[in-house]
Parts: structure tokens; sequence; C-alpha cells
């Protein structure tokens, strides 16, 4: 039987004292239900047997945790967003046992959640390996670029620093158009105009120079990132819209 962490803090957070009592008991009911990775298959019967309530409270209940969850593209599949944090296992490590079967798991999953893969693709990883507890390899990268290195085309990572541009189109953040930071904020959309987009470029650059990381649309993946700060309650906003938030 696998036991699971809970935060204890979750009753002072304001967006779970205001959920409806139906969509708390769902929240619990995932974290007892998703797999190692924070997936979970939808099962109107298992909703009704366990917790009692019919398709039109459990699609209220959905609604009112929309901001811890994810969607896979066809609607069938939930994630529940910071599970893999909130049970202590991130940074993500290919050396640790039981880090392994999450990892697969994610690669097993993600390609059904292209809506939302720049989510995914954050998630941070740090591959360490030790022999009789030296430290022989370590390796910061994101979950992104590590599946490059799993892909099942047997590619590999193509994101190397010396090149500009790859056979799948991806280019660096220096070579794409929203380089000139000016063109992003004229073209980043309305409902991102709030944020601070000249942090998030500078983020996007340091991300892809230092990392190598190479994208198609580096304007949709700056707009991945605000989002995930979004749900995580840590996004940056430009001074002069904090009144209006």
């Amino acid at each position: 039987m696998a036991s699971r962490f809970t935060d204890t803090e979750k009753y002072k957070d304001n967006w779970f004292i205001d959920l409806r009592p139906s969509a708390k008991l769902l929240f619990y009911f995932l974290i007892d239900n998703v797999n190692g990775a924070g997936f979970w298959e939808e099962s109107m019967r298992s909703i009704e047997f366990f917790l009692g309530l019919n398709e039109k409270q459990y699609l209220a209940s959905k609604t009112g945790l929309s901001k811890g969850l994810i969607l896979s593209d066809d609607g069938s599949i939930l994630y529940l967003k910071n599970f893999i944090r909130h049970q202590k296992n991130l940074p993500l490590n290919k050396y640790n046992n039981a880090h392994k079967s999450i990892l697969e798991l994610l690669k097993n999953n993600v390609s059904k959640f292209q809506d939302n893969i720049n989510y995914f693709n954050s998630i941070p990883c740090v591959h360490v390996l030790k022999n009789r507890g030296e430290i022989i390899e370590i390796k910061e990268e994101n979950l992104g670029a590590y599946q490059g290195l799993i892909s099942p085309t047997g590619k590999g990572n193509s994101n190397s620093k010396g090149n500009s541009k790859n056979k799948e189109g991806k280019h660096l953040f220096k070579n794409s158009p929203y380089f000139d930071v000016d063109k992003l904020i004229a073209e980043i959309g309305i409902k991102y105009q709030k944020y601070d987009i000249n942090y998030y470029w500078e983020a996007a650059r340091i991300y892809s120079e230092s990392k190598g990381m190479m994208y198609k649309n580096w304007k949709a993946t700056i707009q991945g990132f605000i989002r995930r700060d979004e749900s995580d309650g840590k996004a940056k906003f430009k001074k002069q819209s904090l009144k209006e938030i």
C-alpha cells in the first residue's frame, strides 16, 4: 500500500479554503489515486462509487480545482500539478531508483498534453551518480532536455549550443524573431500584458544560453513560463499593473 505526503499548510491557503466541500473531497481523492507522476485517467464509475458524486457535481468540482489541474488534450486524463514536488521527488534524478518509474510515467504520458507541453518540459532534473558516497557525475537539465535523451526515436538531444537551428525547425532564443523584446511585447497577447514581459524575456535568454535549449516558437514558450508561474503563484507582474490585479 502506497503512503503519500500531505501538505498541512493547505488549510491556510485561501484557494483551498474557498473550495466547495465536493471539490475538497475530489482533491483528496486525486492525491490518493493519481499514479506516481501525478496522472489519473478519468473514471466516472470510480467518482460515483467512492465519492458519491454524479456527473454534474463532478464537473463542477473539477472546475473548482482547475488551478491545480492540467487536462490532457482529449480531456480523458488529469494531471495533478505540483504532485511530484509535494511528494518530495524534485528535482528528478535518473539514477534514483524511486525516480525511474516517475520518469517513465512522464515519458509515456506527456505526449498527450501538447497544449501544456511547456509545463512538463520545465520540470527540473538533477542527475547525480554516486559511487560509495562520492559524486562521480552530476548534470542539471529540465525534463524537456532529458526526454530528448530517452526519445524512442533514438536521436538523442539535439539542443546543441553549436547549432543555431536543428532539423525539426527548433532554434535558440537569440535566433528567434522574439529576441526583439519590443516585438515580443507587441505580440505576446492582451491576456499577458499585465505581466513583466522584460523579466520573462530575460529568463528565456538565460535559459536558452545556459542550457542550449531550442524551441520552434519562443513566444509560446514564454507564454508557458508565465502560465506556469501564475499557477504556482509566482508570476512577475508589471509594477503599474499591481493595483489592477
